[in-house]
């Protein structure tokens, strides 16, 4: 098994993901997924300082071949180059060579004060510097083993706090970074953007001995080389030959549980205990705190964690509880439910009520928002928020449904929020009603739109006169923006939501109920061009239920949360979609932001059905 830079930070890990790794089929990109490509793209605009900069190519054994080619210059940098020795790989962000001297260059995303450190000499207690040093030390004693007569440095680069940026759209001219002669706007910016931090000290110490901070204990504190030792002579294939325990890393793990490939998960093949009835219900599911306690307490299963004697059933807990839900509530209910004891379906509080108050229309609204290293306009610093997207859904008390939708899909447009703000305030009847969100996002953001517009406010006086009415509505309300995740979050339970209150699982767990509770009327829906069955099961997760977010994407990419909707804007500001993803990916983030809009719709009628049900102050509870 070829061991790279990242399952090498596996092993680091657990050392029984080389297992996992080994025996599960590797996943095969026609194209570098967008993420990727925009991390590259960062590293470009880091090399632009560099003399003779050479680019390898994705196929990693062509690159292997350019790297070695390159390498017999005096002076180079190579961007992605490869390194191999024995059944060890490396692909390095650049590796600069300098006669006889090796520096390793890496580019990392999180923002530098100026105030801070030139050097990293030794090891900190930050985990995420750890983990920098750590994949430095990998790639320099792959090198050594190559070159074991040159001299080695590392350098990590991050983006300057306080930089902003003398030119629009560095965003757009970052793909002339690997121009021999770069945009000059974007090699002025680029120099002054990027911090570099000397860490030769800190690989020191790290080859030395792997901190304990990102290691598991069996691996922790021991020399760099004894673990390249170690993987190259163990049979990994023979299981958890290295008696791995249950451990905090596996909170996160992907092999923890079934895969979507229908192979078992780690716990069912190594960590099987026979007296335990519900195997699927770790602990790391519960909501609220203390599951790291509890698993370090020797509970790694819910149906082994003790909680109070005085709440041994749900009727207890909702006869001593107070107008609200409250976390550990909740927590409870899935510790009786891992139990099999009895649980509400579904239980609701008279707060509910609120939602009668609302004024109409309701406009149900989704903000899609993007931040990068490299701002898009002048006078902006890395990771300024811009606002590329909104899906809103207005209800009418009548009960009609309109929908109305933007993007910020032209290449070349360095003002977008102009725009945004534009199509925001066309929304028919936007000024009318109540702006319905889930979580403060949108309000938050109309808000610091409203500061940006203020900071000029003589030429964005018409902008700032839109949001400000956008804010107060026409009835000068001192806030019309409500939160129903908060609604949520006080007066609602599903026994599908499980551990999470998030927008999707809330409506997955709404679906799911509805599909066995109501008649389905309500079955298909129309989602920006696609019409869905808000009840088809695609899902493979342990809700096992409608997931209509795999539904509305279709066949290839797909976009499934904030952050693969932000990769995709920024491959598509950057020039770095291919031509097909170019005419497919805009349809696809208005069907992702539509549906998230339209999840709101669902979630007020499904609470709006609760509310109806009210008598008094008494509690709605379906068994």
């Amino acid at each position: 098994m070829e061991i790279n830079d990242n399952l090498f930070q596996q092993f680091i890990s657990c050392p029984l993901k080389l297992y996992h790794s080994q025996n599960k089929k590797a996943a095969t990109f026609k194209d570098l997924p967008l993420k990727h490509r925009n991390k590259l793209l960062l590293r470009d605009t880091v090399a632009v300082q560099f003399k003779n900069r050479k680019f390898t190519s994705d196929n990693t054994d062509q690159a292997l071949i350019e790297t070695a080619k390159w390498l017999e210059d005096d002076q180079v940098a190579i961007c992605g180059a490869v390194i191999k020795s024995g059944k060890f790989i490396t692909r390095v962000p650049i590796l600069l060579k300098e006669g006889n001297r090796f520096t390793i260059i890496q580019i990392h995303g999180k923002l530098r004060k100026r105030s801070q450190a030139e050097t990293i000499s030794s090891v900190t207690k930050s985990r995420t510097t750890a983990l920098y040093l750590m994949k430095a030390a990998y790639r320099t004693e792959i090198l050594r083993r190559e070159f074991p007569d040159a001299v080695y440095s590392a350098s990590f680069y991050f983006p300057e706090r306080g930089f902003r940026a003398t030119s629009d759209l560095l965003l757009h001219k970052a793909r002339s970074a690997r121009h021999s002669v770069p945009d000059p706007e974007l090699a002025e910016n680029c120099m002054r953007l990027f911090a570099k931090v000397t860490a030769t000290g800190g690989v020191e110490d790290v080859t030395a001995s792997i901190p304990e901070n990102i290691a598991y204990k069996g691996v922790s504190g021991k020399p760099l080389v004894d673990l390249l030792e170690l993987i190259s002579t163990k049979d990994w294939s023979c299981g958890n030959s290295l008696n791995v325990n249950i451990h905090q890393g596996c909170k996160l793990c992907t092999f923890r549980k079934n895969q979507t490939s229908g192979e078992g998960g780690c716990w069912d093949e190594f960590f099987v205990e026979s007296d335990i009835m519900r195997p699927e219900r770790h602990v790391f599911e519960l909501i609220g705190h203390g599951n790291e306690a509890d698993s370090d307490n020797g509970f790694h299963y819910q149906e082994e964690v003790p909680y109070s004697d005085q709440f041994t059933s749900f009727e207890v807990i909702k006869k001593y509880g107070g107008q609200v839900i409250t976390i550990q509530q909740r927590r409870i209910l899935q510790l009786l439910k891992a139990k099999s004891d009895p649980v509400p379906e579904l239980w609701a509080k008279p707060m509910l009520k609120e939602l009668s108050e609302l004024i109409f229309p309701l406009h149900f609204i989704d903000f899609e928002a993007a931040t990068y290293a490299l701002p898009m306009q002048r006078g902006n610093g890395p990771y300024t928020p811009v606002y590329f997207q909104f899906s809103c859904h207005t209800l009418y008390e009548s009960g009609e449904l309109k929908h109305h939708e933007w993007l910020d899909d032209i290449m070349n447009r360095a003002h977008p929020h102009l725009y945004f703000i534009e199509a925001l305030s066309g929304i028919s009847d936007i000024y009318t009603g109540t702006v319905v969100q889930y979580s403060p996002f949108e309000s938050q953001g109309v808000r610091l739109l409203l500061a940006e517009m203020k900071r000029n406010s003589m030429l964005y006086k018409q902008q700032v006169d839109k949001l400000t009415g956008f804010i107060e509505g026409e009835n000068g309300l001192r806030s019309r923006f409500y939160d129903i995740s908060r609604l949520v979050r006080d007066a609602y339970y599903n026994s599908n939501m499980e551990g999470s209150l998030g927008l999707k699982q809330v409506l997955k767990s709404i679906l799911k109920w509805s599909q066995k509770n109501t008649s389905g009327s309500e079955k298909k829906a129309l989602i920006y061009d696609r019409e869905i069955d808000l009840y088809q099961n695609l899902d493979d997760s342990a809700l096992k239920g409608p997931d209509p977010y795999k539904s509305v994407q279709g066949e290839g990419m797909a976009i499934n949360d904030g952050e693969a909707a932000m990769n995709v804007y920024i491959s598509l500001k950057s020039g770095l979609l291919s031509v097909s993803e170019k005419a497919e990916m805009p349809v696809k983030l208005k069907r992702y932001c539509a549906l998230d809009s339209y999840s709101l719709v669902i979630i007020y009628m499904h609470l709006k059905m609760l509310m109806e049900q009210i008598d008094g102050d008494k509690d709605v509870v379906f068994l």
